[in-house]
């Protein structure tokens, strides 16, 4: 019984978060679970198109992790102040990635907003609310992963 639902919600997914489906021309090809990113597609990343799609994907987590602190800070959950700082530090990076997007006369994208996250996703019992922050962070953390060695990689082109 243990592992059939730690499959389940291992695997769980929203619809507005898609990390591991396609975002515009974004599809993240990694799970949490997988240190690697394949050489290939790292190989064909070209920093304009690069800084457009991790711009992307952190706009929709951010839609995400608003949605989580507001259950912590609603719920009085021991780690709301933990998120708000999260999401804080994501809003600056979102802030400096767009600064770099400007600043180099790249042309962007439309922004991705909070109606990414619909309202049948964002008002769930207290159980399911509880599944989706989790899976919201487990994808946050993924997508901080696949930032971090996408841009390593392209600083040693």
């Amino acid at each position: 019984m243990y592992e059939c639902t730690h499959i389940i919600i291992v695997n769980q997914q929203y619809s507005f978060i898609e990390i591991n489906c396609v975002l515009g021309q974004v599809k993240l090809p990694k799970y949490l679970e997988e240190d690697d990113i394949s050489p290939d597609h790292l190989d064909g990343t070209k920093i304009k198109d690069t800084l457009l799609d991790i711009y992307g994907l952190l706009q929709t987590m951010a839609a995400g992790m608003e949605q989580v602190v507001w259950d912590e800070e609603r719920d009085r959950e021991e780690f709301a102040q933990k998120f708000s700082a999260a999401e804080k530090k994501l809003i600056s990076v979102l802030c400096d990635l767009q600064m770099v997007i400007v600043g180099s006369h790249i042309k962007t994208r439309p922004d991705v907003t909070r109606d990414v996250m619909v309202e049948e996703q964002r008002n769930l019992d207290s159980t399911n609310t509880k599944l989706r922050d989790w899976t919201i962070f487990r994808d946050y953390m993924n997508t901080l992963n696949y930032v971090h060695k996408t841009l390593s990689n392209l600083t040693t082109k």
